[in-house]
């Protein structure tokens, strides 16, 4: 085995490197921080409400079309003609409470049985042969207003003529009257039945008893004596109740109706127009026909009256009030986009995580587009100008700072995230392909065995217990330590610290690329090896507690944070942007001769890789070789 370690001239270069990125304090010292350490960004607020900009021109749309809407509303209200051939006409019915408390009353207090009873069944079929109408069209010309306060029923016909209503609201209520008094006079006599029946009942077993006691006596029957006795006594009280029951209620008489007639509808009938007469009507035919009402609160209006009410205090003219309706939509949407923005937990502003967690910012990655995210490449090679590139230098020109004082063996750095899908492989990936620009050679480890995906976006293979190529130039990737898919997770990661300590003397940096920290345990056991953290969250994914978590999480266990990397920002969204944004923007005719240059330099490096003998390097017990590039 050959165990190399960093020689001098390379952390030279390495130096020389970092230098021409800029220094740790350069990159830290930002001309856009306050005092405090954190970015002072005025156009946050509006930046936040921008995010949420279809959310804004939504609820503007919204506005727009309730303002063209109401126009309609308007000019309808002005130019439809009004109809004052219809009529409506009520008849107040209201409960009696002066009745005294000796009179036998009947039970009518359920006002609302008594609405149901007027609408419905024989009233309404009794009215109908007294006006000469059908049965279903009165049904519908009739509605009852219930006012529990009052105790009292309003009955509201509607006609096409004065007579025609008052005398349908008249009728409804005589005809209700009647049946009530008619159910009186049947109850009174029912009752009066049932009392002489019982009375009858108690006589004719009395008469049976004696002449069953008589014959006892003959027969000197003294037990049988003594029974008949007692059922005698029986039905003597028997008979004396029944009697003074039949008595009461024939002195009851007929139980009083306790309700009157409060205001009748003659002479009294009012104009509507004949929309409210027919949205009455249509009303009435769908059961709608009863309302109760408390106090002086009045009947309700048509839904067009009142909207057409709202409509009246807006301004004159479709455009007008189209323009009013928009600008209040806009209004309402920022609010509903600030009050979003609050409740919003997850992470997405240096400023926000600077705020949350006792870390630096280090690095804040633009989002990339659906396809480039699709493609599974490294941006950072594709567009060596672009700031996503340039993010990364920052991060290895940081890495090489802290290097520095670490001279015998290279620097082993740890890259996670609190939860999954954060970016976490993508900064490993691009950020080796930074580190390999200045000559340092580095090892990619790929410690997430749940989910590989780092020789994917290197394109190596992936062999396990190997050293496999990648497509960039001083940089291997080891993907998996075992060859054993269903090893356990224990024996797993004893193999990745043996390996890790062996590579220390065989490469400038070793980036180890592994498990969300609040999902597994896996990040955590290989700490004690670990140089430098770099914890990795995503703009608008990660939440702050998580974000809270994790950092409490490293903290704990002593773990050396170089700073949080924030990937997927928003450009348009971020401070810098609109300082340096326009530094980063690659022409796409100079961005396609870098692209080329950079692929002909790849090809000189693979020229000379072949011509040189290979080399086998043993990477600790683990039985890890490098397999030469095909």
């Amino acid at each position: 085995m050959e165990n190399r370690s960093i020689r001098d001239d390379r952390v030279d270069e390495s130096s020389h490197a970092s230098a021409a990125y800029g220094s740790t304090e350069e990159v830290l010292r930002a001309p856009t921080h306050s005092a405090n350490g954190h970015l002072e960004d005025p156009l946050g607020p509006m930046r936040n409400v921008m995010r949420r900009w279809r959310l804004v021109l939504l609820i503007a749309l919204i506005g727009s079309i309730l303002g063209w809407l109401s126009g309609v509303v308007a000019i309808e209200a002005d130019t439809a003609p009004i109809a004052v051939d219809h009529y409506q006409a009520r008849h107040v019915l209201v409960l009696d409470s002066n009745v005294p408390d000796t009179q036998a009353i009947l039970g009518v207090r359920n006002l609302n049985v008594l609405a149901k009873r007027i609408t419905i069944g024989d009233v309404p079929e009794s009215v109908a042969e007294q006006v000469g109408l059908p049965p279903a069209t009165v049904a519908t010309r009739i509605r009852v207003l219930i006012r529990s306060d009052s105790e009292s029923l309003d009955l509201v016909a509607v006609g096409t003529t004065p007579a025609e209503a008052e005398l349908l609201a008249d009728s409804f209520a005589t005809e209700l009257l009647r049946y009530l008094s008619e159910e009186a006079e049947q109850f009174s006599a029912e009752a009066e039945a049932s009392a002489e029946a019982r009375l009858a009942d108690a006589e004719l077993s009395l008469s049976e008893t004696r002449e069953e006691l008589r014959r006892a006596v003959e027969l000197e029957d003294d037990r049988s004596i003594a029974l008949l006795e007692q059922d005698e006594q029986q039905y003597v009280s028997a008979r004396i109740l029944a009697n003074a029951a039949l008595l009461e209620i024939r002195a009851d008489g007929v139980p009083v109706v306790p309700l009157e007639t409060l205001q009748q509808a003659d002479g009294k009938a009012s104009v509507i127009t004949q929309g409210r007469f027919h949205e009455l009507v249509d009303n009435a035919s769908i059961g709608q026909n009863i309302e109760v009402l408390f106090g002086d609160e009045n009947e309700t209006e048509s839904n067009t009256g009142a909207l057409a009410s709202v409509s009246n205090r807006l301004p004159n003219g479709m455009i007008p009030r189209v323009l009013a309706g928009t600008i209040l939509g806009l209004f309402l949407g920022v609010i509903v986009a600030l009050v979003l923005n609050r409740l919003d937990n997850r992470v997405r502003s240096k400023r926000q995580v600077e705020s949350l967690i006792d870390l630096p910012v280090i690095a804040e990655v633009p989002s990339l587009s659906r396809a480039q995210r699709r493609a599974a490449e490294m941006h950072s090679r594709e567009n060596p100008r672009s700031r996503f590139a340039e993010q990364y230098r920052v991060l290895a020109s940081i890495l090489g700072y802290a290097r520095r004082a670490r001279r015998a063996r290279g620097q082993v750095v740890l890259v996670t995230s609190p939860g999954p899908s954060e970016g976490k492989t993508t900064t490993v990936a691009n950020l080796g392909a930074m580190l390999a620009e200045s000559g340092q050679s580095v090892l990619l480890m790929n410690c997430d065995f749940r989910r590989p995906r780092l020789h994917v976006l290197t394109g190596s293979e992936y062999q396990p217990m190997d050293l496999n190529k990648t497509q960039i130039p001083k940089v291997e990737l080891i993907s998996n330590v075992v060859e054993n898919n269903n090893a356990l997770p224990t024996e797993v990661i004893a193999a990745q610290r043996s390996v890790i300590k062996k590579a220390m003397n065989l490469y400038d940096l070793i980036l180890i690329d592994t498990a969300p920290l609040l999902a597994t345990n896996d990040a955590v056991d290989l700490l004690d090896l670990v140089d430098d953290v770099i914890l990795v969250m995503r703009a608008g994914k990660t939440t702050m507690h998580a974000a809270d978590r994790a950092a409490e999480m490293l903290d704990r266990r002593r773990a050396h944070v170089l700073g949080i990397a924030i990937t997927d920002v928003d450009a348009r969204h971020s401070a810098d942007y609109y300082y340096y944004g326009g530094y980063y923007e690659e022409p796409v005719k100079e961005g396609k001769k870098l692209r080329e240059r950079f692929r002909r330099t790849e090809a000189d490096i693979d020229l000379v890789e072949q011509d040189q003998s290979p080399q086998v390097r043993d990477v600790a017990t683990a039985g890890i070789t490098r397999t030469p590039r095909r």
